[in-house]
């Protein structure tokens, strides 16, 4: 596999994971340009995750229990998809196919499992699951990645069609339900914040 091939294939590998688990995609992309003079590190990039740090802290000790089972699912839905990626490198024998830095799939991964789960860095048992779904649906990440070489990118929408031709999701979508409570869940600090500052005589909101 040359290395645009891989880049495709790891970003369908991502996307297909956000598809299965209801995460959100909102836009998958490669650049081939940048590959070819960079290498395959500049590869691209599938848009549309739940759980950055914008919202991490809104998103700590829900009272609400459905709402805390929701999240839990979201969170280890993220972790397996930053890891789908590398483990579709694993699976095309991509030795060498690896990225650096705080930003790489694999340390997006970690620092949820820190944030969240105050947990291990051991990645073994979310790469075997995420291993066993990949397999699963291989035909559909190499019709996705056919169609990402092609069109080089693809809205979320696009991405789904593509998937959905014979893929089922793990979950009903999950994505929309999850920015809501942690936009409720802002707006109730924001006002906490306010009543403070108004009690003890700080200022105003």
């Amino acid at each position: 596999m040359n290395e645009i091939d891989l880049a495709a294939d790891h970003e369908a590998a991502h996307a297909l994971m956000r598809y299965r688990r209801g995460l959100p995609i909102a836009k998958i992309t490669i650049d081939e340009d940048l590959i070819n003079a960079e290498g395959v590190d500049a590869r691209g990039y599938v848009s549309g995750v739940l759980m950055n740090k914008d919202v991490w802290e809104y998103l700590q000790n829900l009272d609400d229990e459905r709402e805390q089972k929701l999240l839990d699912w979201c969170i280890d839905s993220e972790i397996l998809a930053f890891l789908a990626g590398p483990v579709m490198d694993h699976l095309n024998s991509a030795q060498e196919y690896r990225v650096s830095g705080e930003q790489d799939d694999i340390g997006w991964a970690i620092d949820l499992i820190f944030h969240f789960q105050g947990g291990t860095d051991d990645l073994t048992p979310w790469q075997d699951r995420a291993k066993s779904l990949i397999c699963e649906s291989l035909p559909a990440i190499r019709r996705l990645a056919s169609e990402l070489k092609r069109q080089k990118t693809l809205g979320g929408a696009e991405a789904e069609a593509v998937l959905a031709i014979d893929t089922a999701r793990d979950h009903e979508p999950v994505g929309d339900e999850i920015l809501a409570i942690a936009a409720r869940l802002k707006a109730e600090d924001v006002a906490n914040q306010a009543a403070l500052r108004m009690t003890f005589g700080t200022g105003s909101p």
